[in-house]
This record gives C-alpha cells, structure tokens and sequence, in this order.
C-alpha cells in the first residue's frame, strides 16, 4: 500500500489527559499508531542514532539506560527506562523545560503498536493559547517522519533547509 499523509494522519488515535506528577498537574498527550512493522525494525528504527537522524535529527550521546541523549536543534535528556523492544522512558528537556516521554511497542498482527506518552506541565497561558497543540504538534511530525521513513527506508535524509 502507497504511503499517504492523510491515511497516516487518520491511522493515529490521539488522546489527552490530566494526571499529577512530582506534585504538579500535567497534561498527557498519548499518540497510539501502528506500523507495518516488526518489533525489533520499530525499535532499531527509534533507537539506532543513524537511522535516528533520518526521521529526527542527529543524535549523540550515551545512548543506554543512566545515559543523556542530545537531539541537534531540538530537546535533550535522560534515558531513564529501557526494554528492548518494548519500551524507552526518556527525560525530555526544551527550552528550559523538563518533561517524560515513554514509547510503548505491542505487537499488533503482523505489525506493531507504538504509543508516545508525553507527560508535561503547561503553563496556562501556553495551554490557553495553543491548547493539544502545546505538546501535540511535535509528536504528530515525529510519527508522521517516523511513517514516512518506514516506508521508504532507504530514502534520502530530508533536508529542513530545502523547501
């Protein structure tokens, strides 16, 4: 089947909730989609740093659990959780701001079930004016690269620069 930005687009379940954390109120944007994929390709294709950069950005870092990663232009943090192939807890720090991510891998027929958690405190005027977009938007990109990329692997990098 052709990859389509709207097929993946409708293949993404989305929800948010509120929970506490570390005596604060958060949101809790959940992203759930399912990839043409066997565990060990999602996981090698969210974990190995060259294949990373294809999707996200260069990666470095210590990449193990007790090490820190660094996305170029992006966010940095702890690896805080591993369970090859099922699932990485991250600390996720931008701009000043200290959030957790989990990504969850299910086996799901002959594919796989990936689910991002993003857990972040929003300031109210920051949810106010943007609202799911003020955790949202990011993981929306980061699935549809990852879709993009895992249907076309061998592609080349996409360059942010070239329109």
């Amino acid at each position: 089947m052709k990859f389509t930005v709207t097929g993946h687009l409708g293949a993404v379940q989305r929800s948010l909730s509120t929970r506490t954390r570390v005596g604060r109120p958060m949101r809790v944007l959940a992203a759930v989609r399912t990839f043409d994929a066997a565990p060990e390709e999602l996981w090698d294709a969210l974990t190995a740093p060259e294949r990373i950069q294809v999707w996200l950005g260069p990666t470095s870092g210590d990449l193990r659990v007790g090490g820190r990663f660094d996305i170029e232009d992006n966010a940095s943090g702890d690896i805080v959780t591993c369970d090859k192939p099922r699932l990485i807890g991250v600390t996720w720090e931008f701009d000043g701001d200290i959030s957790w991510v989990h990504a969850t891998l299910t086996p799901s027929g002959d594919g796989t079930g990936l689910t991002v958690e993003h857990t972040a405190a929003i300031p109210p005027e920051f949810w106010e004016q943007y609202g799911p977009g003020a955790t949202g938007i990011g993981w929306e990109m980061a699935l549809l690269a990852i879709a993009e990329y895992l249907a076309a692997p061998d592609a080349p990098p996409l360059d942010p620069a070239d329109p």
